[in-house]
């Protein structure tokens, strides 16, 4: 019998049943030799300079670019945060994380400012010692450190790999516990230069906390969820394991028979430990010996979080999404109802949201959901928001002919905004009027103040101010109004294909004819990502869809035929006329940009100049034929009787989705949705 019983492929590497991982898992840069994972050993990793990117919403030194993209943000709020955290060294200090950015405040939240990318998801941030520009992370991608307060960042161990948790002893900083998503326990004795299973019976799950005896770095506590092998899939109940061995042996401690989300210790006393579940909040005060549990009624099924006051261990928050943080001053004996004063709160989602608590003054909270920042003095009974804008997840941004001042901004999670005229700053449309959070696209009608808004199901308005549901399932991908029929418009779906109204939007029907079902990422069904409508001839449409390539039709989506193979995965789309041709040119986003010029029947690769093959969207210049491609390292354009796309000020901007060409006091801008807000360029 071997002595782990573990055969796990990650990223590529295989871990066997030895004890020992691979060599190919150890340290690949260079070894921390006798390093302290909380001084002066990580900085050695940073005695090369790096040239860091510079984008014009930091606070620019010499060195930073003249950058032509100006704010266009007046107003807006959000964020996509994952993790916010109060850094316990310089006080003030506030940090967050949302995928792989890192942001920062140095007034206690109310200003926040970009400082870098891990360029791999975060799992977990915090601090490196004293020195206060330090920090860790662990990462879709390895473990990574600062040096800079998150400007730059350098891999130091396990490169590649994805942590989904990380622990370093505070008495016994060399000694270091990793958890691989899905995966093992991994140890390290030498900070990371070697890496081998911790323990013989750690369970197979996915870990959701960690936590590692400050006073002892042989005992830790972990919350998992368990893995079905025979089902492939997690069923959903959790547990908590403790070693007190260093992870040599493991022991079932609490079993709570639901889901565990999140896993605490405080820091006043170390032998108390909170752990989040779906029933309730669970308490530990023997280190993670035994376990009471402090019932929480909810009145939804989201995800629960626990946040402590890092000065007294009976005061806490309880997190559930769609209520608001709920608090205990009493051990959990009794939670107070949910702290919403002023409080925008989510509809639907599962992000219970991320809340810190100010070591120097615990009455004060931040709390990031999705709607925004929010900052309580009082703990949570009144909440004020915090304008500022962390990673906005724009999806689309459009801008009508009909009224073309008027700008519409949808995002994933932080709902629909508007901009209604050049002097005006962005609103929100209110979850009352419009209750979305999450929102694919948006069409406009050109010749009125109609539009379909691409939430879950979608919505429609007549006048831009008034929604109601579609009565269509699912999640609308784009919609399209015919250039001359104010009756017809189309609307393609993730799982229901392509629907059209004959009346205005009241009523829709499928109109997929001889279009095959797959299997998409939601179910089985038909993936249709964009339909243009051939200005020129309007019962002509092309179709793009995720899985089975390019389709057109030229009756009117009564029958459709492929003119690009089904393995393709295809995405944006635009038409650009040619007046001396019978068919337009199709610039379609198909591993990076390709176009016909003949209807479908052939297609010619355009990416020369492109950095990257993912694209977001294209947009057309009528007035100088330029094309215009959103990708994720930036705007790129392809000038007319060009081939090769040039990058528009590739230091200033780098993520970027939604995107619109737009007028104003007779200047012409080119607007987008990057990784921090709104931003514009003059034409």
């Amino acid at each position: 019998m071997n002595r782990c019983g573990w055969l796990v492929v990650v990223s590529g590497l295989l871990f066997t049943c030895a004890n020992e991982v691979p060599t190919e898992l150890a340290l690949q840069e260079a070894p921390l030799r006798g390093g302290d994972w909380k001084t002066k050993a990580w900085k050695a990793w940073h005695g090369h300079h790096h040239k860091h990117w510079h984008r014009c919403r930091n606070n620019p030194g010499p060195e930073a670019p003249s950058c032509a993209w100006s704010n266009y943000d007046e107003g807006l709020s959000g964020a996509a945060a994952t993790l916010v955290f109060f850094d316990p060294r310089p006080r003030g200090v506030v940090y967050a994380a949302s995928g792989g950015n890192v942001f920062r405040s140095t007034d206690s939240g109310e200003t926040w400012s970009p400082r870098g990318s891990t360029y791999s998801n975060i799992t977990r941030l915090d601090v490196d010692g004293a020195d206060s520009s330090g920090l860790v992370a662990a990462t879709g991608s390895g473990i990574k450190v600062s040096n800079d307060s998150g400007a730059s960042w350098t891999t130091i161990s396990l490169s590649g790999v994805q942590i989904e948790a990380l622990q370093i002893p505070i008495v016994q900083p060399q000694r270091v516990y990793a958890v691989l998503n899905s995966g093992p326990l991994l140890l390290s004795t030498d900070a990371g230069e070697r890496w081998q299973m911790a323990g013989t019976n750690y369970p197979r799950g996915n870990t959701f906390g960690l936590s590692a005896d400050p006073r002892s770095a042989l005992d830790v506590v972990a919350a998992l969820q368990f893995f079905v092998p025979d089902r492939a899939a997690y069923n959903g109940l959790g547990a908590i394991f403790r070693s007190s061995d260093g992870g040599e042996s493991w022991k079932n401690v609490y079993d709570p028979q639901t889901k565990l989300n999140a896993l605490v210790r405080c820091p006043a006393n170390p032998d108390v430990l909170l752990a989040a579940t779906r029933a309730g909040i669970a308490r530990s005060r023997d280190n993670g010996l035994t376990w009471t549990l402090s019932p929480i009624a909810t009145a939804t099924e989201g995800s629960v979080g626990v946040v402590v006051n890092p000065q007294d261990c009976d005061d806490y928050y309880a997190l559930q999404a769609n209520e608001g943080p709920r608090h205990t001053r009493d051990g959990g004996a009794s939670f107070s109802e949910p702290l919403v004063q002023d409080l925008q709160l989510l509809t639907a989602g599962w992000f219970p949201g991320s809340l810190a608590i100010d070591p120097e003054d615990p009455t004060h909270l931040i709390l990031c959901t999705h709607s925004g920042f929010y900052t309580s003095y009082d703990s949570g009974e009144h909440w004020s928001p915090l304008l500022v804008t962390v990673n906005m997840n724009a999806t689309e941004i459009a801008v009508s002919q009909h009224r073309p001042t008027e700008v519409w901004l949808t995002t994933w999670g932080q709902g629909v905004w508007r901009r209604a005229s050049e002097n005006a700053a962005w609103e929100r449309v209110g979850i009352d009027r419009l209750p979305r959070e999450y929102v694919a696209s948006i069409g406009l009608d050109h010749a009125s103040r109609r539009a379909v808004i691409g939430g879950n199901p979608p919505l429609f308005t007549a006048d831009g101010e008034s929604f109601s549901e579609t009565g269509t399932p699912g999640v609308a991908t784009s919609s399209t109004f015919h250039p001359s029929d104010p009756d017809v418009v189309y609307m393609t779906t993730q799982v229901n294909g392509v629907l059209r109204s004959e009346d205005g939007g009241r009523s829709w029907q499928e109109v997929n004819a001889n279009l095959p079902r797959w299997a998409t990422n939601a179910s089985i069904g038909i993936d249709a990502r964009m339909l243009a409508i051939n200005h020129a001839r309007p019962d002509q449409l092309f179709l793009t869809t995720s899985g089975q390539g390019i389709y057109r039709s030229d009756d009117a989506a009564a029958s459709w035929t492929q003119v690009l193979p089904s393995t393709e995965h295809a995405t944006c789309l635009v038409l650009i006329p040619q007046p001396s041709a019978a068919q337009p040119r199709v610039y379609a986003c198909v591993s990076g940009v390709t176009m016909s010029k003949d209807g479908g029947a052939t297609w010619t690769p355009m990416n020369a100049g492109l950095p990257a093959l993912t694209i977001f969207q294209l947009v057309h210049d009528p007035d100088t034929d330029r094309l215009y491609a959103s990708t994720g390292r930036g705007i790129f354009v392809l000038e007319p009787d060009e081939d090769e796309w040039r990058a528009l000020d590739p230091d200033c901007e780098s993520l970027t989705r939604g995107m619109a060409l737009m007028k104003e006091g007779g200047q012409k801008y080119l607007v987008v949705g990057a990784e921090h807000g709104v931003r514009r360029l003059a034409l």
